[in-house]
């Protein structure tokens, strides 16, 4: 017998110029998901000079077990809180924020969280540098080798 989905089916719609689009969205959230367009513009040193972010359509999920999700359509950096404020989400509120990035979101979060831990995932951006081959780097070169003297 098959079990029962506990999925929900939504209509979202949104203002795209002059005109209306919407799309369903079939998630487990409590409500119906609004969608907003994340742009922002910041001024801080972790920004690297950028001060205009485009995160794109921008949907908040609310799950039934209370995880909040932050989902764009474009590529954005967690460089401040306020990309969070921007779309109605308190981190301070929050017991656990996960977010993805090696350096930037230790300047956004930290003054926030009394506790960041690190975690070390696979690809372009690990903060763990062994786990690249290199093929024509200098030896020593610290931290590869830890003994290098300069």
């Amino acid at each position: 017998m098959p079990t029962r989905s506990r999925t929900r089916r939504w209509r979202a719609s949104w203002r795209r110029g002059k005109r209306w689009a919407s799309t369903w969205c079939h998630c487990c959230s409590r409500s119906p998901i609004p969608l907003a367009r994340s742009r922002l513009t910041l001024s801080s040193p972790s920004t690297a000079g950028h001060r205009f972010f485009n995160g794109g359509t921008t949907v908040v999920l609310e799950t039934e077990d209370d995880h909040t999700l932050v989902l764009t359509t474009r590529l954005i950096g967690n460089t401040s809180l306020q990309q969070m404020y921007s779309v109605g989400v308190r981190p301070e509120t929050k017991h656990v924020v996960v977010a993805k990035g090696v350096v930037s979101p230790r300047p956004a979060y930290a003054p926030i969280a009394p506790q960041v831990v690190l975690v070390n995932t696979p690809g372009v951006t690990t903060s763990d540098l062994s786990t690249f081959t290199y093929h024509n780097r200098r030896r020593p070169l610290y931290p590869f080798e830890a003994d290098a003297t300069y």
